[in-house]
């Protein structure tokens, strides 16, 4: 969640292409992971396969867009549906 919130700023209030790989492992860096560590994980070839595997599953489950959540069964797609997630 940590990762999230700092690329999501990256992305959206500073205008970074998180796309590119540098610009991703900031925010991994700026949490406490080591930023060669992550820069390799990107890289490797068991971590494009799972991304293929989560994003195909996440098509099958209907999900579209970012950020999006599945809560109880129920699509909760945006940022303004974050706090949400948070109610008890």
């Amino acid at each position: 969640m940590a990762f999230a919130k700092v690329a999501y700023r990256k992305y959206w209030l500073e205008g970074c292409a998180t796309s590119d790989t540098g610009v991703a492992a900031e925010p991994a860096a700026s949490i406490g992971f080591g930023r060669d560590a992550v820069l390799a994980g990107m890289r490797g070839a068991a971590v494009k396969d799972r991304l293929v595997r989560e994003n195909e599953e996440a098509v099958r489950k209907g999900v579209f867009g970012s950020p999006f959540f599945l809560a109880d069964g129920e699509p909760l797609w945006g940022s303004d549906r974050m706090a949400l997630l948070a109610q008890p």
